[in-house]
């Protein structure tokens, strides 16, 4: 599973699968490739050439966060298509291969071409590794953002005419706009900040919790990771075309005005500022708020009845407001200054297996792999799991994979909890965050 393309501009109609019958065969045959995707590969080729793309660079990052690559002449993109280029693993760190095992090969996702602003002769293509023709990871859990909410509350709003009615009062009187409740399955961000309203105890005094939601507006990137569903949904992003930074964007400006609006009208618990995953799960658990945007770990925890008796029953799960979802997944590694390389290695192979993926779902995770997510069995003991599996491909994104994805986060993350602390401007604190992101990818090349 993946998020849809990140800055392929004209080309996210192509069916470019990356997915390989055969990645790293010797010679490259274009039998072994899907004849549709052969032909949306040479329609690709041509379009790059008059581009002026000249070379492609097939990139995967290794574990210390720096692009690899082999640059490949663009006569032979179909070649670099069936991982035509490869590598030694056992030169590069924590890749865990010996000295006589067989060559990785890089196999790339097209459907991610980006043709490079700063030097417009080069397309630059996300790649994953393959070892014997099979990807070579080992994914350990998938991370994506839900809306929870308390069934009985929002079943209650949109049945109960009264409440309908203080709802609409609540939104003309707050907001200045005429809102109607909404399924959570429909809501846009104006409908989230409406209700967080509502069912605020000072604005709505029949509400039957203290605060409408949680928000996690601590200075931490995870929470930057929240706050980007609403920019996405808002139909945002990081960059515009290229790497060109789209902070202080109207959308980004409506996605900050959620947080913004939400800890004006103290529709969140006094302390969000420094509220992270816990004390997001903690207000929820204990029924102060009535909703929140939360990772999908935490269900297995909150509609549990020994570990959240007030709630457990009445936890559902719905699209974030705009219908985006961040995604991201885990990996393991092998050190390579490990002593024991082969023990680890036929570790590293028992996880890959669908045993290992039951028994790390039976612990608590979320296996990376749509086969385990849509098990019958592990749907009945993990109900969440097959929304997880369908809300990352309808929905998810993927911000960027570039080297200097965190140090971005980061800079987000300081700018916009000064925000969403009130104390600098929405405005002023995205063009300082836009600045400084555009600053850093000058330094690093990305832009001139």
């Amino acid at each position: 599973m993946r998020g849809p393309e990140t800055g392929c501009q004209s080309l996210d109609e192509l069916d470019l699968d990356p997915t390989r019958s055969r990645a790293g065969t010797d010679p490259p045959n274009e039998k072994e490739v899907p004849m549709k995707q052969v032909e949306d590969l040479r329609r690709l080729q041509k379009d790059l050439e008059a581009k002026g793309v000249k070379y492609c660079i097939g990139a995967y990052v290794d574990i210390h966060g720096v692009p690899k690559a082999k640059v490949v002449p663009i006569a032979h993109m179909l070649h670099m298509a069936e991982g035509s280029e490869r590598y030694t693993g056992y030169a590069l760190d924590g890749l865990g291969q010996a000295p006589n095992d067989d060559e990785l090969t890089s196999v790339p996702d097209f459907s991610r071409t980006i043709q490079l602003p700063w030097e417009p002769k080069i397309a630059w293509i996300p790649s994953d590794n393959h070892f014997q023709g099979k990807p070579y990871a080992v994914p350990m859990d998938v991370s994506n953002h839900f809306l929870y909410y308390r069934s009985d509350y929002l079943n209650r709003l949109l049945t109960d005419s009264a409440w309908q009615r203080q709802y609409s009062e609540v939104a003309q009187r707050e907001l200045g706009k005429a809102l109607s409740p909404k399924k959570p399955e429909d809501w846009s961000p104006d409908d989230f900040v409406a209700a967080a309203l509502f069912f605020t105890k000072t604005i709505n005094p029949d509400s039957p919790t203290a605060f409408g939601t949680v928000l996690q507006a601590k200075n931490l990137i995870y929470n930057v990771m929240i706050w980007d569903n609403f920019l996405y949904g808002l139909g945002g992003s990081w960059f515009r075309s290229g790497f060109q930074p789209a902070l202080n964007t109207p959308q980004a400006q409506k996605a900050l005005d959620v947080y913004v609006t939400i800890m004006q009208k103290k529709a969140t618990p006094a302390g969000s500022t420094s509220y992270e995953y816990g004390e997001a799960n903690e207000a929820f658990r204990t029924g102060k708020v009535a909703f929140m945007v939360q990772w999908s770990a935490a269900f297995h925890e909150l509609d549990d009845k020994t570990k959240s008796p007030m709630v457990a029953g009445n936890v559902k799960l719905a699209p974030v407001p705009g219908k985006k979802t961040h995604v991201h997944a885990l990996g393991v590694g092998i050190s390579a200054y490990s002593n024991t390389k082969p023990a680890v290695q036929k570790w590293v192979r028992f996880l890959a297996t669908t045993q290992a993926m039951r028994m790390y779902a039976d612990a608590g995770g979320i296996p990376p792999v749509r086969a385990a997510l849509a098990n019958p069995a592990l749907a009945k003991q993990r109900p969440e799991f097959p929304l997880i599996a369908e809300h990352v491909e309808k929905y998810g994104y993927v911000e960027t994979t570039i080297a200097e994805t965190v140090p971005i986060l980061e800079i987000l993350a300081k700018h916009l909890s000064a925000a969403w602390a009130l104390q600098v401007a929405p405005k002023i604190a995205l063009d300082q965050a836009n600045g400084e992101i555009t600053q850093l990818l000058k330094e690093k090349g990305y832009l001139k």
